[in-house]
């Protein structure tokens, strides 16, 4: 029990930090709009990072599993996020906000905070699962930072905005990177807790031909739909409603406060439905925020809407990479997180890309509604999909027919 919770606490304060320093991310939109560019600039930047990770986290998930080398992976990652975060409030201060050079670095470091996302899930979720604890038990903690985070850009956007309050929270970057490498961790969390892989080919193969894991892609999309356009959005939806813009922060603080709860609860609970069930919920709570967004007046009605991607949240970051575990062999987790990793990158630049346009063109209620009914469709995909699987054909888990050695 012990060695237990001094697993839980490393990887907890590691997503903290990781999360904290990142949440910053999500109000950016609101910094590239003071410097003077569009929606579409915007949307380019958001997407120009996705259109790198789909190149890289095929080959960086494929060597992760051959090589057992999660944690190593994400440190080579944080290292090449922290000097692009940090350049853009540099050129944005000194070289006037020029495109090409800001975009080339929000690119750089789009892409890297995908590879943290998907080595961290390989790596915390693996342990999690070795060690029979929900996901959520750390993902809460990763919540908690994003609320931090949040409290500090709402005070700091009306003041010290733009360049020094990105460049204080790109240089955060640097901490969770010097307590991986500064730590000594124990036996419980060095250990990979699996077999290697033998071949490239056999990895894919685990992934690719795995009906479920081809299945929750489904839920995958519907829900990072919701993702790939929050960076692109919030402020815009701010201006819908006729508030300040500074004002986004407060939503995602309340959206990861809920996240928090539910997560709690799921790690308390002693028995929880079919996991399969409970990320249907979630994709479907998605849908229903954005369908709901165009009938809001204040940002007060956002708020009080966000609670359903709060607990879409909770459920998503509480379970999903426990479901993948449950799925998938351990063997090709990192493949199938990279995967993963790829799904979320061509739906962020998908999203990003396009809805620049679409919220130039046609204003954001259309991107949302747009957002929401995608959503829901792929949510009944998805659970349908998981029906057959289990009640008609059959198809048994992974966990349920092998014994990990």
């Amino acid at each position: 029990m012990k060695e237990k919770k001094k697993v839980i606490g490393y990887f907890a304060l590691i997503h903290f930090l990781i999360t904290f320093s990142a949440s910053f991310w999500s109000y950016c939109s609101i910094y590239f709009r003071e410097l003077g560019f569009d929606s579409r600039q915007i949307g380019w930047i958001n997407a120009g990072g996705s259109m790198i990770s789909i190149m890289l986290l095929p080959f960086l998930g494929v060597i992760t599993d051959r090589f057992s080398t999660p944690k190593k992976m994400l440190l080579i990652a944080i290292s090449v996020l922290v000097p692009a975060r940090i350049l853009v409030p540099v050129i944005g201060q000194t070289a006037g906000g020029l495109y090409i050079p800001i975009l080339v670095m929000c690119v750089l470091g789009t892409a890297m905070n995908q590879v943290i996302n998907s080595m961290f899930d390989s790596w915390g979720g693996g342990e999690m699962d070795r060690l029979g604890v929900s996901f959520g038990s750390i993902r809460r903690y990763g919540s908690f930072g994003y609320i931090c985070g949040s409290v500090i850009v709402t005070l700091f956007l009306g003041s010290i905005f733009p360049n020094w309050t990105y460049c204080l929270f790109a240089s955060l970057c640097m901490i969770p990177l010097l307590y991986i490498i500064g730590g000594k961790p124990g036996a419980g969390y060095t250990a990979q807790g699996r077999k290697r892989a033998s071949g490239t080919v056999a990895l894919l193969k685990m992934v690719c031909k795995n009906y479920y894991f081809l299945t929750y892609l489904f839920m995958v999309i519907a829900f990072d739909a919701f993702l790939g356009i929050l960076n692109l959005d919030m402020s815009y939806l701010m201006d819908y409603v006729g508030a300040p813009r500074s004002q986004a922060a407060i939503v995602g603080g309340f959206r990861a406060t809920t996240e928090i709860v539910i997560m709690v609860m799921l790690g308390k609970a002693k028995k929880l439905p079919p996991f399969w069930i409970l990320l249907t919920v979630s994709s479907l709570f998605i849908a229903m925020e954005h369908l709901l967004y165009g009938f809001q007046t204040s940002v007060w009605g956002i708020v009080a809407i966000t609670l359903f991607s709060g607990i879409a949240g909770g459920f998503y970051y509480g379970i999903g990479a426990n479901y993948v575990f449950h799925i998938v062999d351990h063997k090709a987790a990192a493949t199938a997180m990279s995967v993963l990793g790829v799904i979320r990158a061509l739906v962020g630049f998908v999203g990003a890309s396009v809805g620049g346009d679409v919220i130039a063109r046609y204003g954001v209620i259309t991107l949302t509604n747009g957002v929401g009914i995608i959503a829901l469709v792929l949510t009944g995909l998805f659970a349908l999909s998981c029906i057959l699987g289990r009640f008609v054909w059959k198809i048994p888990y992974v966990s349920e027919t092998q014994v990990e050695s």
